[in-house]
């Protein structure tokens, strides 16, 4: 691991451990175990690195996306979607904590507003992917025409995130089934959403006399 990245890590950790307010670039630097000034050779203040720490785990998560959208028509979507809402969860788990420190400080929540918008990014993008997975694989007729893609999307992901704040807020496993579960049974209410969708199609089709 690079020094970068070395301090983007100490400075999630910090900020998870102490806030916003108790993240000084001298307690970053001692969980980065770095020097305090080698924080500035890497970036030019303390709000890019808060801001840097922010957007890292984003990446990884358009990867499993963008992997997605690259094999459409590839494996069962069931586990596809098994694999976004994982993901998504992660992603979350990382970030909440992060953001909600941002909120404290309204001034540094605009700027990271402005660098996302010049970086033409954010958290709407998630649920821009995940729907055009989903459009994908209806083209391919492997999900229900009838769905609304973008609906659907913010069914799978809308859950992983309030699993993901809850856990976050309470510190433990906030429901009675695992991460697991959770993922399983929402995939499952997804995929059978898509295939009654379906029949409801052909049902309407036949009561018309029309031809599939």
């Amino acid at each position: 691991m690079n020094t970068r990245q070395q301090l983007i890590e100490a400075t999630a950790q910090v900020i998870n451990a102490r806030g916003l307010m108790g993240a000084t670039t001298r307690e970053i630097a001692r969980a980065a175990h770095c020097a305090e000034g080698t924080l500035y050779t890497h970036f030019a203040n303390k709000e890019e690195l808060f801001m840097s720490a922010l957007i890292a785990p984003l990446p990884n998560f358009v990867a499993v996306l963008e992997k997605q959208l690259s094999r459409v028509g590839e494996g069962e979507v069931q586990d596809n979607l098994t694999r976004i809402a994982h993901a998504a969860i992660t992603y979350y788990l990382h970030v909440i904590p992060l953001a909600s420190a941002f909120f404290a400080d309204h001034s540094l929540l605009e700027r990271y507003r402005a660098k996302m918008h010049e970086l033409d990014t954010g958290p709407q993008r998630i649920i821009a992917r995940v729907t055009a997975y989903i459009q994908a694989e209806q083209r391919f007729g492997r999900i229900s025409k009838q769905i609304d893609a973008q609906a659907a999307a913010l069914l799978l992901i809308g859950p992983c995130l309030q699993y993901a704040y809850m856990r976050s807020f309470l510190g433990s496993e906030p429901l009675a089934t695992s991460e697991q579960d959770l993922v399983a049974d929402l995939v499952k209410a997804a995929m059978q959403g898509f295939s009654t969708a379906t029949t409801t199609r052909l049902s309407s089709d036949v009561w018309r006399g029309e031809r599939i």
